[in-house]
């Protein structure tokens, strides 16, 4: 396995959280099954700092001591040229290892959903479509969402919308019942 994301100490004995020092284990319901994956790396049970790791193989020792939060889904090549770089007598590697791009992966299905509250007048057909064109399975949430929420909107959508909105202003309006 390769571990990371000491940025305090950079000797793997530091590093926080963005929620304090240390957080709770959040849940132990993924497995350490298979490569690739990342998991937190921590000094027992509810120490999670800022530190995760990749394995390289099934690694089922650590199930419910480590929490799976993520997967390498592409540059599996990467990861194998890393697992045989020369180490030093601390196991750390010989060259500089920097992660330069990452994301959160979001299932198809849940992109249509949100693009769907995005572009409310559109059918989830048209943006399957659309994001199979754009190929947003490739991106991340955020990229996606940014390749198709430019879409041109049809005239008669766009003219409803100022009766929509001033429907919605004069509800807002209306005072509130207290019981």
């Amino acid at each position: 396995m390769a571990q990371g994301g000491d940025f305090t100490r950079f000797d793997g004995t530091g590093g926080e959280s963005i929620y304090g020092s240390k957080f709770k284990d959040e849940n132990f319901k993924l497995r350490h099954q298979e490569p690739f994956l990342l998991s937190m790396a921590n000094a027992g049970k509810n120490t999670n700092g800022s530190q995760f790791f990749i394995t390289f193989t099934k690694t089922p020792h650590l199930d419910g001591k480590h929490v799976v939060f993520g997967k390498v889904e592409k540059g599996h090549d990467v990861i194998r040229k890393l697992e045989r770089l020369p180490t030093n007598h601390n196991d750390k590697p010989k060259k500089l290892v920097t992660v330069v791009k990452c994301g959160q992966l979001i299932k198809k299905a849940e992109l249509v959903k949100k693009l769907e509250v995005k572009q409310e007048k559109i059918s989830s057909s048209k943006v399957t479509q659309i994001v199979q064109k754009k190929g947003a399975e490739d991106s991340s949430d955020d990229e996606a969402l940014e390749k198709v929420k430019n879409i041109p909107k049809k005239k008669e959508e766009l003219a409803k919308k100022p009766k929509e909105v001033k429907e919605a202003k004069k509800e807002q309006e209306k005072p509130k019942k207290v019981q």
